[in-house]
């Protein structure tokens, strides 16, 4: 069984509107992701800890300091140094290695 001229050309045909099909896709294809990738390149993310802005990931939230003393009357006149419980840590300090 031979196949016809007109067979023959009309697979031809249809082998080449196939390629350009083909073709027409991968070039879309591969424009997407090309611009994909481009697009992604613009946005810079920078790390956490190399923004200057970004300083309260995993801090607690501000509180006054507490300092005892050793009375009622002495906390109303709000004087640190005079309590026997403040004690400064200014000074030379010696680690022992």
């Amino acid at each position: 069984m031979l196949k016809t001229d007109n067979e023959v050309s009309a697979n031809f045909k249809s082998k080449d509107k196939m390629k350009t099909i083909m073709k027409t896709l991968f070039a879309a294809a591969l424009l997407f992701v090309t611009v994909q990738f481009a697009a992604g390149q613009t946005t810079i993310k920078t790390k956490e800890w190399e923004n200057p802005e970004l300083n309260s990931i995993n801090r607690e939230p501000m509180h006054s300091t507490l300092m005892p003393y050793e009375s009622f009357e002495k906390a109303a006149v709000a004087k640190r140094f005079d309590s026997k419980y403040y004690f400064s840590l200014n000074g030379k300090w010696k680690f022992n290695w």
